[in-house]
């Protein structure tokens, strides 16, 4: 995934200069740009950066003020400071206010690319673990009094978050523009995330007093009440669905429904039925059949008729939410089985 960088220069043709030349060169990010440290700070609360550079003399909001405010509301967003007032002492001043680097002017292109390219190295140089259980990995963390910074995506919903530990104790949170103890509970109720580890963590304020494992018990309760919630909602959902195909006259099957149907159809062969089961692994192979007759314009999927040849029993396929499995006498003609439950009301 492309990451992002946003950049902010009140030098309008430098910023053209180098989005032009980043544009053509390089695929590991791509670069925003605006001229204003008050456009960045309203840029940053809209869109997702991972890198931000800035210079330092400015009209309105300068550089420092953009560094301090980065460095106190989005702490897990290394900044670049360049400037062409560069002097020693200045250097320091910037590192020491939390800066993750600094370039001076004249600005050269490759420069500022290797030193992007660095920093995102960083982000990832502790590995990326896919479908992990968050909970699990923070115990971890505080077992072994790590200090790292935790990036967390929300596959579903692609949601993003960010946790820092220094030495095993989790001290600040932020998700958008959610930060501490709410930002810690929002990301720890995810399900199905992917985990970026940065094996190290900016010297920050402590936004988090409450002990780990009372926040993640409190997350853990949280979880189980949204849980709650989405499974009314899909039951709910699931009876939406049954009352709209009643209303557009779809067929709605359950297993007492078939048989019903069949004995009120075929009172004088219910013997031939043998079984009638749902088997929902065979999703993908109705789907398929589906798309082929879209593209054949063969009409709707009614029925597959599967011939046993080598048993005794052959077998009628009803693609529904449960796809039915009938099985029946060979002896039994299948169409009377089709035009039994195809004109089910």
């Amino acid at each position: 995934m492309v990451k992002k960088v946003l950049m902010i220069d009140d030098d309008q043709v430098l910023l053209e200069l180098i989005n032009k030349k980043i544009s053509k060169s390089e695929k590991a990010f791509s670069i925003t740009t605006t001229n204003s440290g008050e456009k960045a700070l309203s840029l940053l609360k809209q869109d997702e950066f991972s890198i931000v550079v800035t210079d330092l003399q400015m009209p309105e909001v300068d550089g420092y003020e953009l560094l301090a405010e980065i460095c106190e509301h989005y702490p897990d967003i290394p900044v670049i400071v360049v400037t062409a007032f560069g002097k020693s002492k200045t250097k320091q001043v910037v590192i020491d206010s939390g800066a993750a680097s600094y370039i001076e002017k004249p600005l050269i292109v490759e420069e500022l690319s290797e030193t992007i390219k660095s920093i995102l190295k960083k982000q990832s140089e502790g590995g990326n673990l896919r479908n992990s259980s968050l909970e699990m990995f923070i115990q971890l963390i505080e077992m072994e009094m790590k200090t790292c910074t935790i990036r967390v995506t929300e596959k579903k919903k692609n949601q993003k978050g960010v946790l820092f530990f220094k030495e095993g104790v989790l001290i600040d949170a932020r998700s958008g523009q959610i930060q501490g103890v709410d930002a810690a509970h929002k990301i720890l109720i995810w399900n199905n995330v992917n985990i970026k580890i940065e094996n190290r963590c900016v010297d920050i304020k402590k936004k988090i007093t409450e002990d780990t494992q009372a926040i993640l018990l409190e997350a853990m309760r949280m979880k189980d009440e949204n849980e709650d919630e989405n499974e009314n909602e899909d039951e709910d959902e699931d009876e939406k669905k049954s009352q709209n195909k009643k209303k557009t006259g779809e067929k709605l099957f359950t297993i007492d429904v078939i048989k019903e149907t069949l004995k009120n159809a075929l009172p004088d062969h219910t013997d031939a039925i043998k079984n009638i089961i749902f088997d929902n692994s065979l999703v993908n192979q109705t789907d398929n059949l589906k798309q082929l007759g879209e593209i054949f314009n063969a009409g709707k999927l009614e029925a597959i008729y599967i011939d046993n040849k080598e048993e005794l029993t052959n077998s009628l396929i009803i693609p529904d939410d449960n796809i039915s499995v009938i099985s029946f006498s060979q002896k039994f003609c299948r169409n009377k089985i089709m035009n039994a439950l195809i004109t089910v009301p």
